[in-house]
């Protein structure tokens, strides 16, 4: 299986349990891996054969800018099911989804949820 990867998109989204995430919002992060056969589009080296990327990563900015989700469960299903409607070629997609602000306390990176799906 082939694959595209997108790393480290950033978007500003209101995604959160608490009311001062969704009045408030936060910086989110998202890593996307896509896998389909990319035997015609090596062949042919036309765009219509393949994933437009681009087109992928304002579909990605568009969830986690849109309307909000309480959780990064939530809100990688939704990005999944998008790519997999909107983008017939990918068999399969795994989003991961970062939270750098999650509200908690203590010292830590971010929290982060990843999930795959295919068709």
């Amino acid at each position: 299986m082939d694959s595209i990867e997108l790393h480290g998109i950033r978007a500003y989204g209101y995604h959160g349990v608490f009311p001062e995430e969704q009045r408030l919002g936060q910086e989110f992060v998202a890593d996307v891996r896509l896998e389909a056969d990319f035997g015609v589009v090596g062949r042919s080296d036309d765009l219509a054969d393949g994933i437009d990327y681009g087109a992928v990563y304002a579909a990605v900015c568009a969830a986690l800018t849109g309307p909000p989700s309480r959780t990064l469960e939530h809100l990688v299903t939704g990005i999944n099911e998008r790519l997999l409607i909107e983008f017939p070629r990918i068999e399969r997609v795994t989003t991961k989804v970062y939270k750098p602000h999650a509200p908690l306390t203590g010292a830590f990176d971010y929290v982060a949820v990843e999930r795959t799906a295919a068709r």
